[in-house]
């Protein structure tokens, strides 16, 4: 009797956790829509506002501004001091980027990796009305994540959702473990006292570490790039392998889970061949009015050079 009282109860909370948490039945499909290759350093993030693209390099000396299209409408000096590309030692490493809706201004705020005090220890905040950059270090953010169990600090993402903000930090072969952090949104304000909370990640395959981030507001959808590299740290590059697409449902209600997984991904090389070995490394959506959704990619293949990427997302 006590035991099948023990299996019936095991049920009940396995069945009240899938009901808390849907789990999607079929992977996501996409098709591309358009590619093209620039002749541009090193794109490494890209985030979408308001029919415009806005694409930074990690050693690029400038931010790119583009149509849908990726015709460049115009470029805004962020290290003018540089021609083209900042040196590897000196460069902020922005991996990661994304808007946030001001009372003063919308901005488009850049992260630096983390990954070489003081350099990649950066924010910068875009104006996009005066198209005007600021310059902050955040140090104090990454010693907090660091202090929060993340040992090898790689911030590769970003996205703002709901008053906060989450960072994906990209493992290696040395450091497999691929972390989702959250910190309040106005942690820039108050240098000591707010939380950071550090959970694992689950990566669609093994090798792969995390890329890039985008949040769905009215879907309640957090997607994610991973990419596969031979590199045992956060500074060096290695051979490329393959790049992924995973999405995790009602991530606003996920925060407190001890560990994360995606719910549904998809293979890039499997959309098109033009995908086979490339490095994603970031990503941007643009949700149309019949609920379509419009994917941004771009990848680096440590080049010199930045392919990007139009595809049209199929949800199960």
């Amino acid at each position: 009797m006590r035991l099948r009282f023990f299996v019936s109860a095991l049920i009940l909370l396995a069945l009240s956790a899938c009901r808390d948490r849907p789990v999607r039945t079929k992977d996501i499909s996409a098709k591309l829509l358009l590619f093209k290759e620039l002749d541009y350093p090193s794109g490494s993030t890209i985030s979408y506002y308001k029919n415009k693209l806005y694409l930074m390099g990690d050693d690029a000396a400038d931010l790119l501004i583009l149509d849908t299209a990726f015709n460049v409408i115009s470029t805004r000096a962020l290290f003018p001091q540089w021609d083209r590309r900042v040196a590897k030692s000196l460069k902020a490493d922005l991996e990661s980027s994304d808007l946030v809706k001001r009372r003063q201004g919308d901005e488009l705020w850049l992260f630096g990796s983390g990954t070489l005090s003081p350099y990649r220890d950066s924010l910068y905040r875009f104006r996009i009305d005066s198209q005007v950059f600021k310059g902050y270090n955040i140090a104090h953010l990454f010693d907090k994540i660091r202090n929060a169990g993340v040992e090898a600090l790689n911030i590769e993402g970003a996205a703002h959702l709901r008053r906060r903000w989450i960072f994906g930090n990209r493992g290696n072969t040395s450091h497999t473990q691929n972390f989702l952090i959250t910190t309040p949104e106005d942690f820039d304000q108050d240098l000591k006292d707010f939380p950071v909370d550090v959970i694992p990640l689950k990566a669609p395959t093994p090798d792969a570490g995390i890329s890039g981030l985008a949040y769905v507001p009215g879907k309640d959808i957090l997607f994610l790039t991973f990419s596969e590299e031979d590199t045992a740290n956060a500074y060096d590059d290695g051979e490329t392998g393959s790049s992924y697409l995973a999405l995790i449902d009602n991530i606003s209600k996920q925060f407190n889970r001890d560990t994360l997984r995606t719910d549904a991904w998809l293979a890039f090389p499997s959309v098109h061949p033009t995908l086979h070995k490339m490095k994603v490394e970031s990503i941007a959506l643009e949700r149309r009015s019949k609920g379509e959704l419009i994917l941004y990619l771009t990848a680096d293949n440590d080049d010199g050079k930045t392919s990007l990427y139009k595809l049209q997302l199929e949800l199960p």
